[in-house]
């Protein structure tokens, strides 16, 4: 089973402004991902426990979507019925507080907001899983919030099994 993610993105520098970057992602995480980051936390772990001042592990990795920076502002497209259908259930504004699922409907629509980014990257620490990247065309990079290891332990566990 899949499940998908939508996560709100920081810029860094944070004073960049509102004139680029992104400023939310989507990520599917499905029994083959879910396979890889097991793995590498299961790396991260044991380095941690050899070496104490070990920083974050970041690998080379492009499972996350990025979105164009502003598209949930925009009142004139398909995202304004998206929202509302998402009303009562689970909005944008929920994504500062964490990782929110949404449906594979909304995961498959959102692809069409995807940004063009490079050094797409996974980055994993004692806390969760995110990931980073570079926008295209702004000097920032930008990195989502974190997936907590007890929210996508269940999507892990699935992943070991059908590896």
């Amino acid at each position: 089973m899949t499940r998908h993610f939508l996560l709100h993105c920081s810029r860094f520098p944070s004073d960049y402004g509102d004139g680029g970057g992104c400023e939310y992602a989507v990520v599917s995480v499905d029994p083959k991902l879910a396979a890889v980051i097991a793995a590498r936390r299961k790396a991260f772990l044991l380095l941690k426990a050899q070496e104490p001042a070990l920083l974050p592990l970041r690998f080379w990795d492009e499972a996350c979507w990025f979105l164009e920076d502003g598209i949930v502002g925009d009142e004139s497209g398909d995202l304004v019925l998206h929202r509302e259908a998402m009303l009562g259930r689970k909005t944008f504004e929920k994504v500062c507080d964490g990782p929110v699922e949404i449906d594979a409907v909304l995961a498959k629509d959102l692809e069409k907001y995807v940004a063009r980014s490079e050094c797409d990257r996974m980055i994993v620490d004692q806390d969760g899983v995110c990931w980073g990247a570079f926008p295209k065309h702004v000097d920032v990079r930008v990195e989502t919030d974190s997936i907590p290891w007890n929210v996508i332990e269940p999507c892990l566990a699935q992943g070991v099994e059908g590896a």
